[in-house]
């Protein structure tokens, strides 16, 4: 076999998924934590030719761990690789300036794994230190390193010299890879890199991939605004191998001289980039200060959720659907809460849009499925009637290849009819890959459950939407309903808007109601679903249960 790999990882199963990629390939050596590591390192002769390691160590903090590892092997002969999720955190970046050789992201792919690890090892068999590597192999761009080092160079021999630092990614790229496959996604890193090549190569800018769809680009002289390089990238869509809606992203750091690593004015412009993650309005942002603090707030937010989930810091609150006509309770809708140890009750809209920006969402939302339906089999088995629950889906959800395969066993273990619940999943879900999540809502449908677009009216889509989707019915969005009582003209638009949805045999859920001018308005156009303060905020579990026996 000849070359050694180090597989330090504690997951059982991801150790065991990488174990049957690389067996065969190379020689393995396997570590479940860091001391085992270290012993397998202390009883071989040699170091091996690449290490693969995880950060999360039941043992040892991940960056001390690194460091120390560093100390046991061999710069020069041994390749390190990080395992990390799709999103690198604070700690990946942290551990990418300690020098490790790249990226190995989840979920896993194997022929990647081995494309990169085989193009690795032998651009080092033909270079005297990985550090002389300068170029990435799939796109002739400089690497990380090499963009560091050119960098370096130019501010130190132009120390007065302005640079604009342009950090850009490819908006919703894990999505090519999960439907088109990896070639796909590798076409479109090299159209990309063709795309700016054209674009900045022309004004003297130097360029780099830095990993994954991750590029960096330094602009000698500086004058880059962020309209000047959305502009420039309009035309770029056109030339995708695949027809998918992959918004770019720019994050722009003005370097003033060599005064911090090149590393660091790195990370600050891919801090400006991550500032506006999910907002499809915006393309750019410019680096200072408060984006690198809310930032570190956000992911410590993002730290905390795991720990939350496992102590019990979430719960499911449930708001009721009435029927304008009678107020009596024709429904329900589990919204989410976080009594956080340090920060008290956070609002959903404190940390729902940052776990749907960084991915983590999904865990949420499964707990939050798993509650609901846990509480709604609890009232059944007391013998209550059963009313439809509505929970959410979010967008990165709705992409899960074993979306519907979960929530169908979800249903068995807690014998619940999927026709009772009702899966939300938000209008701007539409804009991602409309092919894909109509046949998502399909597939969803064809299991029992019924299914409707939350959000509906925020801007994403229109009427022809409806007709295209094979959805069950819509909610409206909370702004329709805004100042019914002073504009005669909003109030005509909802009423022709809801009888042009219902037409097409589709329910209408209102939500935000308020008032009772809003709840008549409602009534008096055909409404039969509506949620809001008017009718009860959102409550606990006990407390909405006592709601329903009170208007049920």
């Amino acid at each position: 076999m000849g070359k050694r790999i180090l597989l330090i990882d504690q997951n059982d199963r991801d150790r065991g998924d990488l174990k049957r990629i690389l067996e065969g390939q190379y020689e393995l050596w396997e570590a479940g934590s860091a001391q085992e590591a270290f012993g397998l390192l202390t009883g071989k002769n040699g170091s091996p030719d690449a290490v693969l390691l995880d950060l999360e160590q039941p043992d040892m903090d991940g960056l001390v761990f690194l460091e120390e590892l560093k100390k046991r092997i061999s710069p020069a002969e041994s390749l390190v690789f990080l395992l990390a999720e799709e999103e690198p955190g604070e700690t990946e970046l942290q551990a990418l300036r300690c020098g490790i050789t790249d990226l190995i992201q989840r979920p896993f792919h194997a022929q990647t794994i081995l494309t990169r690890l085989g193009s690795f090892l032998g651009l080092r068999e033909t270079a005297s230190l990985v550090g002389q590597v300068e170029r990435d192999s799939l796109t002739a761009f400089y690497n990380r390193e090499g963009f560091y080092a050119r960098l370096e160079q130019l501010l130190k021999q132009n120390p007065n010299l302005p640079v604009d630092l342009v950090a850009m990614d490819i908006g919703n790229f894990k999505l090519v890879n999960d439907l088109y496959g990896e070639q796909a996604g590798d076409e479109l890193i090299q159209t990309v890199a063709r795309c700016a090549s054209g674009s900045f190569g022309k004004s003297g800018a130097i360029l780099a991939r830095k990993t994954g769809d991750q590029f960096l680009f330094a602009f000698p002289g500086g004058g880059v605004g962020g309209q000047w390089l959305w502009r420039e990238s309009q035309s770029w869509e056109a030339r995708y191998p695949i027809d998918l809606n992959l918004p770019l992203r720019f994050g722009i750091y003005t370097i003033q001289g060599l005064t911090e690593p090149v590393s660091v004015m790195c990370d600050n412009a891919k801090l400006a980039a991550d500032s506006i993650r999910g907002r499809y309005d915006v393309h750019w942002a410019a680096y200072d200060a408060s984006i690198r603090q809310r930032l570190l707030e956000e992911q410590g937010l993002a730290d905390d959720l795991a720990v939350g989930l496992r102590d019990g810091q979430f719960d499911a609150w449930y708001q009721p659907k009435c029927d304008p006509a009678t107020g009596k309770t024709v429904g329900c809708e589990a919204l989410v809460r976080w009594n956080h140890p340090v920060l008290a009750h956070l609002r959903p809209d404190q940390f729902v849009p940052l776990f749907e920006r960084n991915r983590l969402i999904t865990k949420l939302d499964a707990f939050m499925w798993e509650r609901a339906c846990r509480d709604l089999a609890d009232y059944r088995d007391g013998g209550e009637r059963a009313i439809p629950l509505s929970v959410n889906v979010s967008r990165v959800d709705v992409y899960q290849k074993n979306l519907v395969r979960y929530l169908q066993d979800l249903m068995a273990r807690r014998r619940i009819d999927p026709g009772n619940i009702v899966l939300e999943i938000t209008e701007s879900a539409y804009a991602d890959d409309p092919v894909q999540l109509t046949d998502t809502v399909r597939k969803l449908r064809e299991a029992g459950f019924r299914v409707e677009m939350d959000d509906f009216g925020s801007g994403y889509s229109s009427l022809n939407l409806l007709m295209e989707m094979p959805l069950d019915g819509v909610k409206l969005d909370l702004r329709l309903l805004q100042d019914l009582e002073k504009d005669p003209r909003r109030s005509r638009f909802l009423q022709h808007l809801m009888k042009m949805v219902m037409d097409l045999g589709l329910s209408v859920t209102a939500e935000g109601v308020e008032t009772a001018y809003q709840a008549k308005f409602l009534q008096e156009a055909g409404c039969r679903s509506a949620q809001g303060n008017y009718y009860s905020p959102p409550l606990p579990r006990a407390e909405f249960e006592r709601f329903l026996k009170s208007h049920g």
